[in-house]
């Protein structure tokens, strides 16, 4: 009795179409677009913002978080002006993501924002990604 060696048709395209799904799943992790691009530019900025904060909290002065197209800086107040953190600064959002406005958030040296700096009228927006807030009363950074 003969035997055969090889695959049939039905293994081979079920194999083609099992390599497709997976390549469509794990195609966007790997190049940084999609759902996943979007989520780290949100934690991204929302650390950006907590810096500032705690840069504020620590040195006692004003401290702000600019941000910008896709850039973002961390900078306190010297005195005649606002000057960059020493060490790294400033970032770039991963991906595509930017940031959808231009802005500052500016913290107090008790880690307060400035008044219009805050509250959910005063978001700050990701594209791709969700709207940022910081609290008026804490200066806490979140997705509302």
């Amino acid at each position: 009795m003969p035997t055969q060696d090889g695959f049939t048709l039905i293994e081979l395209v079920a194999v083609i179409v099992l390599l497709g799904i997976i390549a469509a799943v794990a195609y966007p992790r790997f190049t940084g677009v999609g759902a996943y691009a979007g989520s780290a530019a949100t934690a991204q900025a929302l650390s950006g913002i907590r810096f500032a904060q705690e840069q504020a909290l620590s040195r006692g002065l004003h401290a702000r978080f600019r941000y910008q197209g896709r850039h973002y800086a961390v900078e306190y107040d010297t005195g005649p002006g606002f000057s960059a953190v020493p060490g790294r600064s400033r970032w770039t959002l991963p991906g595509n993501a930017r940031f959808a406005a231009n802005g500052t958030v500016t913290f107090d040296g008790l880690g307060r924002p400035d008044a219009g700096d805050c509250g959910g009228g005063n978001p700050i927006p990701l594209d791709p990604g969700e709207d940022l807030q910081v609290e008026c009363e804490t200066g806490f950074a979140h997705v509302p």
